[in-house]
């Protein structure tokens, strides 16, 4: 497969990713200010790796109950040889973690997530053959306490030159959290749904296979989710942890103590860090709350809880009251009835995990920059925040476009091709158009509205002579003649464009393929359209392109 690489700059113009995001994967005076002034370390230092690897070293996690977590849930979701040896391996002090994390969706979701497991597991590779003392497993988080259960119900992928959407039907108690759900009876019919917009190859039986082993009635939106995750990435050793447990709640029991006791603590943390952020010209993503816990009540539903005085704390849902010393007792008796939000979320995970490397996306990467000072507050280390992979897969009927559009418009390289399409698409188009024809329509309609200008100009002067009052006549026929040239200009391009019908339908063609739904492709399409489609061993191929690749740029994949 070739591949090459295009700048995050095209796309943080087009409105794709945040400025604090592009200043963060630069190598810029603005990047090193960024990581110094909001993170603890710079991903880009070796020296910072070495550090981070000592201070884990020195910290005691609680490896045998984290191990014996891992192979718990592992039995639900499933073995292989690489997954068992890689929780063997975290029972050593020198082994870390480098962990990940998505929303459990539908056949997993969204193309970014696929990405992020594998990035997290090149990076594990790649860590391994740099720090030889050390030894480092890539680990899955499984976020499924959430209850946004709308966001991952809908699953996204190519039908012919469309991007279709289906959306599974499930009924749920309101901010029940997307773990405790089970599939309705109708997933299968959904799968077979979903399967029927498949490419028909060869590979088709194998996804079918695996679809409907994993998302089937007996299993729920998280079981189905991790299953399909260890098919796919098992091989690779990938771990699997889920937070919603009793005994993973029980580790984290110091955490959820200390927010309640020193409310609002962690949410002034929050404030300080996002004005300072706003003073930088960046914008703050997480809205810290005065509690960052919700309650799971007897319904699976995930509530709010608020103080109303120094010694209450209420359910916001519920209007239920309890002294903070009665929720201090629930902590301890029944930690697994407690959830972290997104501002406590990291700081459970790497307080439990002796995490190296989290491997975020654009938009977790604003989010972790307002978490420095939370982190300090309880003395729970930071990880190296590493960018995960960015990728658009090129299909061969997209890349002819690409070629053509190269030879058209006479740039330097399909990068430069790239760049201008997703800059802007339009502009692409009618770039594109007008290098197709036989006249340039842009130019030539310039010089007819400049000569225009110039004429009316020269007129100006001898009919002020002859009667000032022509004047404003004069304005307004130049103006109707420039309104008359625009429409005309209008009518051309239309004329022109009906004769190139056939460029026109290629150029929709691949905004439908590289920008589905106005955004990019590995935000919206889904995995199995690729599997099906070029084969399972796909994500293999995939993986080690990202281990060559540089998190700094967006990569181009031609299939």
């Amino acid at each position: 497969m070739n591949t090459y690489t295009i700048s995050f700059s095209s796309l943080f113009q087009a409105k794709r990713f945040s400025k604090l995001f592009l200043d963060y994967i630069s190598n810029t005076d603005t990047t090193n200010q960024l990581i110094q002034n909001f993170f603890k370390w710079d991903y880009r230092q070796s020296g910072d790796f070495e550090q981070h690897f000592l201070d884990l070293a020195k910290r005691r996690y609680l490896r045998p109950e984290l191990c014996s977590i891992l192979n718990t849930q592992h039995e639900t979701y499933g073995f292989t040889e690489q997954i068992q040896a890689n929780i063997s391996k975290l029972a050593d002090e020198k082994t870390f973690t480098v962990v990940t994390g998505q929303q459990v969706g539908l056949y997993t979701g969204p193309l970014y997530t696929i990405y992020k497991a594998l990035s997290a597991i090149a990076l594990a590779e790649k860590l391994r053959d740099l720090y030889p003392d050390y030894d480092f497993v890539p680990v899955f988080w499984l976020e499924a306490e959430d209850h946004d259960i709308e966001e991952i119900s809908t699953v996204s992928s190519f039908v012919g030159n469309s991007c279709k959407n289906l959306t599974l039907e499930i009924e749920s108690h309101q901010k029940q959290s997307v773990g405790k759900l089970k599939f309705p009876e109708s997933i299968s019919a959904f799968n077979v749904d979903f399967l029927d917009h498949l490419p028909e190859t060869e590979f088709l039986e194998h996804v079918s296979a695996c679809i409907h082993e994993c998302y089937s009635p007996q299993n729920g939106y998280k079981q189905a989710f991790a299953k399909m995750l260890v098919k796919l990435l098992g091989d690779e050793g990938l771990l699997l942890i889920d937070s919603d447990s009793l005994a993973f709640k029980s580790l984290c029991k110091p955490i959820f103590v200390k927010e309640v006791e020193r409310y609002p603590k962690t949410s002034q943390n929050i404030i300080a860090q996002s004005a300072l952020l706003e003073e930088h010209g960046y914008e703050s993503q997480a809205k810290a709350r005065a509690i960052n816990l919700f309650m799971f009540d007897e319904h699976g539903r995930r509530l709010k809880l608020e103080p109303v005085s120094e010694e209450i704390i209420e359910v916001v849902e519920t209007r239920q009251q309890f002294q903070k010393n009665q929720l201090l007792e629930m902590i301890q008796d029944s930690p697994d009835r407690f959830s972290p939000n997104v501002i406590l979320r990291s700081i459970v995970q790497d307080y439990v995990l002796p995490t190296s490397a989290y491997i975020a996306g654009p938009g977790e990467i604003s989010y972790m920059a307002q978490f420095k000072s939370n982190y300090e507050f309880f003395e729970v280390p930071s990880p190296i925040i590493y960018p995960r992979a960015s990728i658009t897969l090129i299909e061969p009927k997209i890349e002819r476009l690409i070629s053509k559009a190269l030879g058209s418009l006479k740039l330097d390289g399909k990068t430069d091709v790239l760049e201008k399409f997703f800059l802007d698409p339009l502009t692409f188009e009618n770039d594109l158009i007008n290098a197709s024809s036989l006249m340039d329509i842009d130019e030539e309609f310039l010089k007819i509205n400049a000569g225009m200008e110039n004429l009316m100009k020269e007129l100006s002067y001898p009919i002020s002579q002859i009667d000032l009052t022509l004047m404003p006549s004069l304005e307004k026929l130049t103006s109707t003649i420039s309104q008359q040239l625009n429409g005309f200009k209008s009518k051309v391009i239309k004329s022109e464009k009906q004769k190139h019908a056939d460029l026109i339908k290629q150029i929709e063609k691949s905004k439908t393929h590289l920008l589905p739904n106005d955004s990019l492709q590995e935000r919206v399409v889904n995995i199995m359209y690729f599997l099906s489609k070029y084969s399972p061993n796909l994500i293999q191929e995939l993986k080690e392109i990202i281990l060559k690749q540089s998190p700094q740029e967006h990569i181009i994949v031609e299939l």
